[in-house]
């Protein structure tokens, strides 16, 4: 346990890279027929501005209905929120269909960014389908390749998946509740799984999205959801046969001290086990490796950086002479300057007051009026490439 947690700190570190192979990093990419794109961004609070019954939703409603009269039901309902902050940021957030549309502009800046489209796009926090398929719009996907999932998440958020018909097309979809061992489910988001089969190829690849309980719950609500996670993959696999290739993604809300650690232990502990894509990049191509962010998340207040998003990939995409397989260097945390900004420590109860850390994700303003000042979001999107091989 101890080597492990090593390997995770040695992963994190800041470390720089000198030496006659240093090349700097493009991370733009453009697609061609034999490359498959596969990026995961947690899109921080994607809400669309009316209400979902039975939701919590109530801090993305507008503070005014249509008719210029207060909307009583928000203002009620964030008054009656238990703590003072909590309080405060749901009154202070009048979030209007004019801000809606900022943030859907910000979330297909940050996408264009990174070259062409992915062919699949998981997304993480999107309330529903309407606000899906605004995005979806705005990006230049069909409304038709678009599934989202129905969790129980007590705000109403839930993982989605946009997807291009260039090079897969579409075989099934599913989804579990995250539950214990007693069966309990837990209030939280839905795993969902879109099934694709690879044109050309006789592969399906199934793309698992994730968002796990936050590092608020303890550890066994993640290792809950990673056994959920486990589950779901072994009956796709059964139901689909041998051609099938996992690649789980999103916000596993797992840091390398969770103990035990349900990514290393519940996920990649068991046989054939899936496999940590940013670990594959350190091993074949430090270069890239030490030149990406330090992590996908940062936290202020403890002045740490987080690997929360990742891509894990089934061995059977690691096989030499596969129609199928990812690239092993391909792995990328896309943190754009212009999704950064430096972090200054300026509160004296803060863990790093005092200190500067640079190339932050520059999280979202959902009261700015100006695209200019709303940043992005608090996480980086993260991508993987598979090389496919035609009959």
């Amino acid at each position: 346990m101890k080597v492990l947690a090593l390997i995770f700190t040695l992963l994190l570190a800041n470390a720089a890279t000198a030496g006659d192979n240093y090349k700097p990093l493009n991370m733009r990419v453009d697609l061609d027929d034999s490359t498959l794109s596969i990026v995961s961004y947690n899109v921080e609070n994607l809400f669309d501005t009316k209400h979902d019954e039975g939701k919590g939703d109530w801090e993305f409603l507008p503070l005014k209905l249509p008719n210029g009269a207060p909307n009583k039901a928000k203002i009620d309902a964030c008054n009656r929120m238990s703590q003072d902050w909590q309080r405060k940021q749901c009154l202070e957030v009048d979030w209007t269909n004019e801000r809606l549309q900022i943030k859907l502009a910000k979330i297909t800046e940050a996408l264009n960014l990174q070259g062409d489209l992915p062919d699949v796009l998981a997304l993480i926090e999107v309330e529903n389908a309407n606000v899906l398929a605004m995005l979806a719009e705005k990006l230049g996907y069909s409304t038709k390749n678009m599934h989202i999932s129905t969790g129980s998440d007590a705000r109403g958020i839930n993982v989605a998946i946009l997807y291009k018909d260039r090079l897969v097309e579409y075989k099934s979809h599913a989804e579990e509740k995250v539950v214990d061992e007693s069966g309990r489910a837990f209030t939280t988001r839905n795993i969902l799984v879109v099934n694709f089969k690879v044109k050309g190829t006789d592969q399906i690849v199934g793309v698992y999205v994730n968002h796990w309980p936050s590092q608020g719950n303890d550890v066994k609500n993640r290792i809950a959801a990673a056994n959920t996670l486990n589950k779901l993959i072994d009956a796709q696999t059964k139901t689909i046969g041998q051609n099938y290739n996992v690649v789980a993604v999103g916000d596993f809300n797992t840091i390398q001290y969770d103990r035990p650690n349900p990514i290393i232990e519940t996920i990649e502990g068991r046989e054939n086990g899936l496999r940590d894509a940013l670990i594959l990049l350190k091993k074949t191509d430090e270069n890239t490796f030490y030149q990406l962010p330090t992590g996908t998340s940062y936290y202020s207040y403890g002045g740490t950086w987080d690997y929360l998003d990742k891509i894990l990939v089934s061995q059977s995409l690691l096989e030499k002479n596969k129609d199928l397989k990812v690239i092993s260097n391909s792995f990328r945390i896309l943190g754009f300057s212009e999704l950064s900004k430096p972090f200054e420590a300026k509160n004296p109860m803060r863990f790093s007051f005092g200190s500067t850390q640079e190339r932050v994700p520059n999280r979202y303003n959902f009261s700015a009026n100006s695209p200019n000042q709303t940043g992005v979001s608090d996480h980086y999107p993260v991508r993987i490439l598979l090389d496919i091989r035609t009959n």
